[in-house]
């Protein structure tokens, strides 16, 4: 009955999770949304970043196109220090939940990590578009205009943020170090 099915999905669950194979054959498309996700976290917390994948992948053959989904993908591989990977999954991240202003910022930061500094300001630009009082993704832009030499539109990002967050003391701080570096 109920009770032997849910202690077979107990049994396989404890298989799965600490890495061998479970009973059930196709045992991943048994499980839910959740399950998966949850065996997924599993890995990344134990850094098994190709067994997070996988069951990552399974959980998006369910919800294709679930945000938070990649951005947890794209977390593990920046954890694995693997940015092109990570950016992948922040990428779709943003197309899914332009909404989230983390999902451009861990985009434009791979993309940074990548040495493509002209690239992440663009993203995080974008992201900016969208988000125009988020001081992550101002100060990730900033950090991305310094190797281009172009402090000063990140000193302009900084002044012009400061007055739309006042609440954020530290970017009188931000704003006086840019002026520093640029001699003024």
């Amino acid at each position: 009955g109920s009770t032997h099915s849910y202690l077979r999905y107990l049994r396989d669950m404890t298989r799965v999770v600490i890495g061998k194979a479970p009973d059930t054959p196709n045992f991943e498309t048994t499980l839910d949304y959740e399950d998966l996700h949850r065996i997924a976290m599993i890995f990344c917390f134990r850094t098994d970043f190709a067994a997070a994948e996988t069951w990552f992948r399974h959980a998006l053959k369910v919800r294709p196109n679930d945000a938070t989904l990649h951005h947890a993908l794209g977390l593990a591989w920046v954890r694995a220090k693997d940015y092109e990977r990570a950016e992948t999954h922040f990428a779709e991240a943003a197309s899914w939940a332009p909404e989230d202003p983390r999902n451009p910022l861990m985009h434009g930061l791979c993309v940074a990590q990548l040495e493509d500094p002209g690239r992440a300001v663009s993203i995080l630009e974008n992201g900016l578009a969208n988000h125009p009082a988020d001081v992550d993704l101002t100060l990730a832009l900033v950090e991305s205009l310094r190797p281009l030499g172009r402090l000063d539109e990140g000193l302009a990002r900084v002044t012009a943020l400061r007055s739309l967050r006042p609440d954020r003391p530290d970017l009188e701080q931000v704003e006086q170090q840019l002026r520093a570096e640029l001699g003024r």
